[in-house]
């Protein structure tokens, strides 16, 4: 009988015998989870973001896997699918940052009031997706370029225009204020076509 190729690093020995890791994690995602349905809460109670969204419900998922790290989302209005005209995506990204995400279905609205909105803004930090990968969340991508370094008008592929914000994970107790004044500023631009 042969012996297994496959070996484990001594640190990856250490972790699996390890049981405090997991029972580490599930808490502190846990404890994320609901620092995400306490901001679901507070946004749907807020008349400028839910009119902009016309909705008060919101969805809390996640997942193990995004760029091989754990992350949860919280969408509002909660989304079935890739159509919707507008979108409110908080990301927590395990190791990384939070991210404040609006999605905007470029059909649905004007946008080129909204594009003369925003870049009025007082708000530094906006990213803007350049490509049509809609569910990129990396902002430090090359499909992302800070809204302050974009030329005079806001060109992007694909049906949606999407700003996002980072927001630091060691920053955690100002999480609620700062989405909500994110999200009120970006939404605040927004205009349907009439």
């Amino acid at each position: 009988m042969q012996n297994s190729s496959i070996k484990l690093t001594n640190k990856e020995f250490e972790l699996i015998l390890d049981t405090e890791y997991p029972l580490l994690k599930k808490n502190a995602i846990d404890k994320i989870q609901a620092h995400l349905h306490e901001l679901g809460e507070q946004l749907i109670t807020n008349q400028q973001i839910t009119r902009s969204l016309h909705t008060t419900s919101y969805k809390i998922s996640k997942g193990e896997n995004y760029l091989n790290l754990p992350y949860l989302v919280l969408d509002l209005p909660k989304i079935d699918g890739n159509h919707f005209p507008i979108l409110c995506r908080t990301l927590f990204w395990w190791g990384k940052y939070f991210s404040f995400n609006v999605f905007i279905r470029k059909d649905d609205y004007n946008m080129d009031t909204f594009e003369k909105k925003i870049k009025s803004q007082p708000v530094k930090g906006i990213h803007v997706l350049q490509s049509d990968k809609i569910w990129q969340q990396d902002l430090d991508s090359e499909d992302y370029i800070n809204l302050s370094n974009w030329p005079e008008y806001i060109i992007t592929e694909g049906p949606y225009l999407k700003l996002s914000i980072k927001h630091p994970i060691e920053e955690i107790d100002t999480l609620l204020e700062k989405a909500a004044y994110h999200y009120e500023l970006i939404l605040t631009c927004v205009d349907p076509k009439i």
